[in-house]
C-alpha cells in the first residue's frame, strides 16, 4: 500500500462533508450561539454551529472520529463545521495538514503523492513494511523522519535529495547495515539520529561518518552489535566530542574529560571480541525423594542415588519461544548432591568475534533446564531367580516327614548307636538361619549399579535484552522461578508391580507443584573505563 492512499483513507474517515460537517442544509449560521442547545431542532431541523460543534467533540457521539494520526485533524474537521467553504479546494486540505502518523498500516512505499502536503513538518511511519525511502518523494518542509521498525537496510536512495531542512531522523528496529551515505552536506542540519537495534558492527567506521555531522548532538546506538564491544561508549564519547546525548543518557563534562585521552586506535576489526561469562550461582526447592519404597519388610532392596546439574544453551533463530523441542545442549555444570540450597559453583566465558551473531543470541536469550539423574543399585542377589519359600507350617509338616522317612529307611552301614551322633534341634536351627542369608541381600558387598537415568524438572528462558542498551550495565543477575509437579519426584523403574503400585499410590498433593529457584549472572565484558562513566 502506498502511503499517499493510506492517508486518503485516514482524511475521508473525518467525515469533513458530511452531517455535521460540511455546507449542508442542516446547517443555521443566524441562530443565537448560547440560546440553542446541542439538542435543539429549529424549523427544517436545522442547527447552530456551535450545537454541530458539540457533536464532532463528544466522545460518545456517532460522528467522533479518532485523530491521534495527525494533531491536525481535530481543528480541520472543526474548521469544517465553523467555515465549510474554506475546504472546498481539496489543496486547502493537504496544506492544513503539518503532522502525520500512519503506524501499522501496512504501507510499502512513500509514494510521489506524499508531496501534496507542502507544509507537513513531522512524518512518523513506524512498524509498517517499507523496505526504502527515495528522498525525492519527501517534502521539503520536513524536519522529523521516523521511520521504526520497518525493514530498511540501505539509505542510498534517501540521501539522493534529503530535505534541507531535516532535524531528527528515526531508523531504530530495521536492519541498516552501514551509514557511509550519511554526507555532511546533506545533513548539515541533523541534530538527532536514532540507529537502534539495527546491524551496524563497525564501530570506527560508524564513527568516522558520523563525527562529521556539525549539528549532531543526539545519538543513539544501543542495541547494535558494536553496542557490545568493551570499548563502545568511551570510544564514541572520544570520536564525536560535540554530542550532547548517547543512547538517552546525557554525556557530563566529567565524561568528556575522562574519554579525552582514550585511544582512538581500534585495531583488530574495531575489538570486536565480546566475552560474556554465564555465573550459575545457587538452586532451590529442589523436592527431597523418599525412601520408602527402597525398602520392604525392613530389608534394602535398592538403593537410588540423585544427583542435579543445570544445562544451558544460547537459543537459536528457529527455536519458537515455547521451547517444545530443544537443540543439543552445549554447557552443563557438574553433579551435584540434594540439599536445600545447591551451590552449583560454575562460571564459563563465551568469547566471539561475530558481532551480529552475539547480538542476536542475548536478544532471544538462554535457555535454562534443570536436569536430575538417577542411578538404582541392585544387590547381586537380586539378579539370580529367587526360591520360593513355604510357610511354616507347611515347612515343619515337611521336616517331619523327612525325619519319619529316616526312620523307616536306616542308612546302611550305620548302626543304632550312631543315631547319638546327629545334630541337636539348636545346631539345625542355626544351620537353617545361616541358609537364609545366602539368599538375602548382604550389605558388605558391592551393589550392582544400573544406567542412569536422566530427566529434565524443568526449564527456564532468560533474555539479556538489558545487556544491549549500551548504557554501561554488565550485569543482569536474575533469580528465576519454575514449577515442577511432584509426580516426576517418584522413583522409575522398570519393576511394573512397583510402577503399578506408584499410579495408585500417586494422591493430588503429589500432583501439583513445587516452586524451584535458579540463580544466574550474566556479566559482559567492558573497558574498565566504562565503570567510571554515568
Amino acid at each position: 500500500m502506498d502511503l499517499s492512499y493510506a492517508v486518503e483513507r485516514l482524511i475521508r474517515s473525518l467525515n469533513l462533508t458530511s452531517f455535521p460537517c460540511g455546507p449542508g442544509n442542516w446547517r443555521n449560521e443566524h441562530l443565537e450561539e448560547y440560546d440553542v442547545q446541542i439538542d435543539d431542532h429549529t424549523d427544517g431541523h436545522q442547527e447552530s454551529v456551535s450545537a454541530l460543534r458539540g457533536y464532532c467533540e463528544g466522545l460518545k457521539m456517532p460522528w467522533y472520529t479518532d485523530s491521534e494520526w495527525s494533531s491536525e485533524a481535530c481543528s480541520l474537521k472543526e474548521l469544517s463545521v465553523r467555515s465549510p467553504h474554506v475546504l472546498t479546494d481539496p489543496h486547502m486540505i493537504y496544506k492544513h495538514f503539518k503532522t502525520l502518523r500512519v503506524i501499522s498500516k501496512k504501507v510499502t512505499a512513500i509514494d510521489e503523492g506524499i508531496l501534496k502536503f507542502t507544509n507537513l513538518r513531522e512524518l512518523v511511519l513506524g512498524v509498517n513494511s517499507i523496505a526504502a525511502v527515495d528522498g525525492n518523494n519527501l517534502p521539503r518542509s520536513l524536519e522529523i523522519l521516523e521511520l521504526c521498525g520497518n525493514s530498511i537496510s540501505d539509505l542510498s536512495l534517501l540521501c539522493c535529495d534529503t530535505p534541507p531542512d531535516l532535524l531528527h531522523l528515526g531508523l531504530s528496529h530495521n536492519i541498516v547495515s552501514n551509514v557511509t551515505c550519511l554526507q555532511p552536506d546533506q545533513w548539515s542540519h541533523l541534530l538527532s539520529l536514532d540507529l537502534s537495534y539495527n546491524q551496524i558492527t563497525s564501530l570506527s567506521e560508524t564513527t568516522s561518518v558520523l563525527c562529521k555531522l556539525p549539528e549532531l548532538r543526539t545519538l543513539v546506538l544501543m542495541g547494535n552489535p558494536i553496542s557490545l564491544v568493551a570499548v563502545y561508549r568511551a570510544y564514541i564519547i572520544s570520536a564525536i566530542p560535540h554530542l550532547t546525548y548517547l543512547d538517552e543518557v546525557q554525556i557530563l563534562s566529567d565524561d568528556r574529560t575522562l574519554c579525552s585521552n582514550f585511544s582512538l586506535s581500534v585495531e583488530d576489526d574495531d575489538q570486536t571480541a565480546v566475552t560474556l561469562s554465564i555465573t550459575l550461582l545457587t538452586l532451590r526447592g529442589i523436592p527431597c525423594h523418599s525412601d520408602e519404597q527402597n525398602i520392604q519388610d525392613g530389608v534394602r532392596i535398592r538403593k537410588v542415588d540423585y544427583t542435579y546439574h543445570v544445562e544451558y544453551v544460547f537459543l537459536p533463530d528457529e527455536l519458537d519461544d515455547r521451547m517444545i523441542q530443544l537443540p543439543d545442549i552445549q554447557y552443563k555444570t557438574d553433579e551435584v548432591t540434594w540439599s536445600e540450597s545447591i551451590s552449583l559453583k560454575y562460571t564459563k566465558e563465551h568469547t566471539s568475534n561475530l558481532l551480529l551473531r552475539c547480538r542476536d543470541h542475548m536478544h532471544r536469550g538462554i535457555n535454562f533446564c534443570i536436569m536430575e539423574s538417577q542411578v538404582v543399585s541392585l544387590p547381586p542377589a537380586s539378579n539370580e531367580p529367587e526360591t520360593k519359600r513355604l510357610p511354616p507350617d507347611s515347612e515343619k509338616k515337611t521336616k517331619a516327614s523327612q525325619g519319619a522317612s529316616a526312620k523307616r529307611t536306616p542308612t546302611p552301614g550305620k548302626k543304632e548307636k550312631d543315631k547319638g551322633t546327629d545334630k541337636s534341634p539348636k545346631d539345625k536351627k542355626e544351620k537353617e538361619v545361616k541358609q537364609k542369608g545366602k539368599n538375602a541381600p548382604d550389605c558388605t558387598v558391592d551393589w550392582v549399579k544400573q544406567p542412569a537415568e536422566k530427566r529434565r524438572l524443568a526449564q527456564v528462558k532468560m533474555v539479556l535484552d538489558d545487556l544491549l542498551t549500551g548504557h554501561g550495565q554488565t550485569t543482569v543477575e536474575q533469580h528465576m522461578e519454575v514449577l515442577i509437579p511432584k509426580a516426576i519426584t517418584l522413583i522409575q523403574t522398570n519393576d511394573e508391580q512397583l510402577s503399578n503400585e506408584r499410579e495408585e499410590n500417586c494422591s493430588e498433593e503429589e500432583t501439583s507443584t513445587h516452586v524451584v529457584m535458579l540463580s544466574v549472572k550474566a556479566d559482559l565484558k567492558r573497558h574498565p573505563l566504562i565503570q567510571k562513566l554515568h
